[in-house]
């Protein structure tokens, strides 16, 4: 079956790497326009365009699909089936209704949890046991499509973020092929979701990255690994930030919020609300990351030392 593609940053990779080694044809793929990053702001393309001018496959970049041409140019395609897998962008229904077979969506949730930007952190920070993808019938409403496909995924107390993640849209991708099959033999059964259940995630901020001490230990835990590799949680010391950069994991401990306890092999233990936080890896701003005893000893810090809190 003839698809096209709809994503844009490195985990929409993971899902289209799925579909093109598949038996399908990726006959054309959608992403977002180039956009400026980096110190100089340079102009960057986005992953899924690096990835099709890498293995030849079509690829264009419309802005809010103003232009005719672009729905000329998926028409022209004469496309089975469109999929998307984090574009970034609402897709009106004039091209999501263009395929053959019903356009879908991956998420990666157990939908109607967690509709929005940060389904992946939010289950993670939540400390949650299990998350899973969600294949979705594309809708006008975000995330609120008819559930076509669902699977679970098992949590581990030590997955950060960027493992998970790709872990999901890979999986992801196998359901996309998987739900298409089931629409081409007729015999996906679509079920709506339960809206009245469903819970919102807005896109992560720079607040919510900061360590707040007087929660519990546990908590932070969950945080630093909801946002590993990037862009990593911190705390600050002396006014300027310090940013955790390896899984920390809560151990026993009382202290007031944010005293060191002990410097040691394994790391700086802090005392928070609950327990305290053992960080293995720390990294000042414009440094590179030490083991946090070499971290300490730099900074001249011991055990009875506080780092700021608010």
């Amino acid at each position: 079956m003839r698809i096209v593609f709809f994503g844009t940053p490195s985990l929409s990779v993971e899902a289209l790497k799925v579909l093109h080694g598949s038996s399908h044809e990726v006959a054309l793929c959608v992403t977002q326009p180039d956009r400026p990053a980096g110190r100089k702001m340079r102009l960057q393309p986005p992953e899924v365009k690096l990835f099709c001018e890498e293995r030849g496959i079509d690829c264009i970049q419309p802005d809010g699909f103003k232009s005719k041409s672009d729905r000329l140019k998926i028409e022209s395609c004469e496309p089975d089936i469109l999929m998307t897998a984090a574009y970034g962008r609402i897709i009106p229904e004039r091209i999501f209704s263009i395929g053959r077979l019903p356009a879908i969506n991956l998420h990666p949730s157990l939908l109607p949890l967690y509709r929005g930007a940060a389904p992946i952190r939010s289950a993670l920070i939540n400390g949650d046991q299990k998350t899973g993808v969600t294949i979705i019938r594309v809708a006008k409403e975000l995330d609120a499509g008819d559930i076509m496909l669902q699977r679970d995924y098992p949590l581990s107390t030590e997955v950060t973020w960027g493992e998970l993640s790709v872990e999901l849209f890979r999986l992801g991708g196998r359901m996309l092929i998987e739900t298409t099959e089931l629409l081409e033999r007729g015999e996906c059964r679509p079920r709506a979701q339960e809206h009245n259940k469903a819970t919102y995630v807005h896109k992560i901020g720079v607040e919510d990255r900061a360590l707040d001490f007087t929660r519990p230990a546990d908590q932070l835990a969950n945080l630093i690994r909801a946002m590993l590799p990037q862009p990593p949680a911190f705390f600050t010391l002396k006014g300027k930030r310090v940013f955790v950069t390896a899984v920390a994991h809560a151990v026993e401990g009382a202290s007031e919020p944010g005293r060191i306890l002990a410097v040691g092999e394994d790391g700086l233990k802090v005392g928070c609300g609950e327990g305290a936080l053992m960080l293995p890896v720390l990294k000042a701003e414009g440094k590179k990351d030490l083991a946090a005893r070499d971290f300490a000893n730099g900074q001249r810090l011991k055990a009875g030392d506080c780092f700021d809190n608010g």
